[in-house]
């Protein structure tokens, strides 16, 4: 099994990684999915913006940043696709609503994690 078939790398969020990167500190697991929430979808209108303003240098630094932010709660569905944008020369629609996509489902999924553990 590969890494994008393993089960870990199906979810949003690869909770067994992240665990693992946070020494299993619960808290600073629930502050790097909070953090995410809380910037990911201001990341992603940043990033509509300077694309449609075709401002390069700008839409390459978001990209960079989203890609850290995901990296930093082990989303690696998105790390892997802004990883692949970051390398092209120019963002496409399709490129925004993927990466969109993928930002909704680790925030969807995040929220669930961050509601379970709230009522434990």
């Amino acid at each position: 099994m590969n890494r994008r078939t393993s089960p870990s790398y199906l979810n949003p969020v690869d909770l067994v990684s992240l665990a693992r990167h946070t020494s299993g500190n619960e808290t600073l697991e629930r502050e790097r999915l909070r953090l995410f929430v809380s910037q990911s979808q201001e990341f992603l209108t940043r990033l509509r913006k300077y694309i449609k303003r075709g401002d390069d240098k700008e839409w390459r630094a978001t990209v960079s940043t989203i890609r850290v932010l995901a990296e930093s709660v082990k989303a690696r569905p998105l790390t892997d696709m802004v990883a692949v944008i970051e390398r092209k020369e120019r963002v496409c629609q399709i490129d925004l609503d993927v990466i969109g996509e993928c930002i909704s489902e680790a925030d969807e999924y995040i929220a669930i994690l961050l509601s379970d553990g709230e009522s434990k």
